[in-house]
């Protein structure tokens, strides 16, 4: 009987003081990256809104005025559509002529 007794207290030679301290630790090691991971989420959010709200008032400035963007943009359109629909002399017995022209010749002629 006293071999029972004996086993039972033993508690198969583990240390439950060393087992609850891990526990802990890991607990607080996860606490400590779950509030990281929180915190890096809220300055995403903050900067986020804030350089929306930069981007809003350059908006804001460029209304009424001309645009870098928007006026390179627009020359940007002019100069490819003049390629596409227009007639020009390249040289060395070359031409550039419409895409919808060539698109016609090459159906007409072939390759």
């Amino acid at each position: 009987m006293q071999s029972e007794s004996h086993a039972h207290d033993d508690h198969g030679g583990h240390d439950q003081t060393a087992a609850s301290e891990e526990k802990l630790r890991s607990g607080l090691v996860f606490a400590w990256g779950l509030g990281m991971f929180i915190a890096v989420l809220i300055c995403i959010g903050f900067l986020t809104g804030y350089f929306w709200q930069k981007r809003d008032a350059h908006v804001a400035e460029q209304v009424g005025g001309h645009s870098t963007f928007g006026d390179t943009a627009v020359k940007l359109n002019k100069v490819v559509e003049g390629r596409l629909t227009g007639y020009k002399k390249l040289g060395d017995d070359r031409y550039q002529i419409p895409v919808d022209v060539a698109m016609k010749k090459v159906v007409e002629e072939g390759l």
